[in-house]
């Protein structure tokens, strides 16, 4: 059965997220999540909405504004970052069902809770008039932080894939700092059409047909990198702490995917707590390679 936040929210405009257009790699169609479209508004509402007591708002040398969260975006805008950083107890403060939706579900509604956050922005350089450009080209992003549950490495199983979740851990290797493509552009080298927002698979991923009705091109693209968007993107290895390994057990370990404004904020033997989506990332090389190696058991 859907809870409330999945049905339609009322006093506000259509998603933001179902009115840009978006083009997956497989079909040139956009694909609406009635439900995803419905948490958007609420979040977006959350953000607009939200106010916390007057003791515990940070002043910049003025009183802020009552919208918290629009205040925070505002200050995103004009220091040029991409990240806004949610306090999950505010959210279930303001919607405990929805922040348990949100909390089950965040891989499915992450982009939608990005997009909002992409609308807020775009709201706040029309405000406050900054030259920091088209927010979506800048590819804005929802973070969470403070969550009640902090679990560990060894926890982290199939049930808690795709879900929101809150571990604890010391880092034991960090990566270099790398560009990551996350939306391509391509121009079909037949017709010249551009095909924009062509989201990356875990892989170098174009687009599988041109969006041109008279055009039948399926292979011949290049790749366009000034209207793509890119982020900074870092792997950690985590390894459990010692206290959460059991009596004769060998320590886990974890890879951790680090993006934007999160990267290098953390060294080697650094005892962290990680907010994020667990997900299972495909063996692109594997499925590549010949048939022989395909046969091998990975985990």
């Amino acid at each position: 059965a859907e809870c409330s936040v999945c049905r339609a929210a009322v006093g506000l405009e259509p998603p933001f997220f179902a009115r840009r257009e978006m083009q997956t790699a497989t079909e040139n169609v956009v694909v609406r999540d009635a439900t995803a479209e419905h948490v958007e508004l609420e979040f977006r509402r959350f953000l607009e909405t939200f106010e916390v007591a007057n003791e515990d708002r940070e002043l910049d040398g003025s009183q802020r504004p009552s919208a918290y969260y629009m205040a925070e975006i505002a200050h995103m805008v004009t220091e040029d970052r991409k990240t806004l950083h949610v306090n999950f107890c505010h959210l279930e403060q303001h919607h405990m069902e929805l922040a348990h939706t949100i909390q089950e579900n965040y891989y499915r509604y992450l982009p939608y809770l990005c997009a909002t956050v992409e609308f807020c922005a775009s709201t706040a350089l029309a405000a406050f008039a900054t030259p920091a450009g088209d927010p979506s080209q800048k590819g804005y992003y929802a973070a969470f932080f403070n969550m009640r549950e902090v679990g560990t490495i060894r926890q982290m199983k199939t049930d808690a894939v795709g879900s929101l979740q809150t571990i604890r851990g010391t880092v034991t290797r960090t990566s270099d700092v790398k560009p990551e493509l996350v939306l391509g552009a391509f121009i079909c080298l037949e017709c010249g059409h551009k095909a924009r927002g062509i989201e990356q698979q875990f892989r170098f991923t174009e687009p599988s047909r041109c969006s041109n009705a008279s055009c039948t091109n399926r292979t011949r693209w290049q790749f366009d990198a000034s209207d793509s968007t890119f982020a900074d993107w870092q792997k950690l290895r985590v390894q459990e702490n010692s206290q959460d390994i059991p009596s004769g057990s060998m320590p886990r370990s974890l890879e951790v995917i680090l993006r934007n404004e999160a990267v290098e904020l953390a060294k080697p033997g650094d005892r962290v707590l990680l907010t994020g989506c667990l997900i299972v990332v495909p063996d692109v090389a594997a499925f590549s390679s010949t048939a022989s190696s395909l046969g091998r058991t990975r985990i």
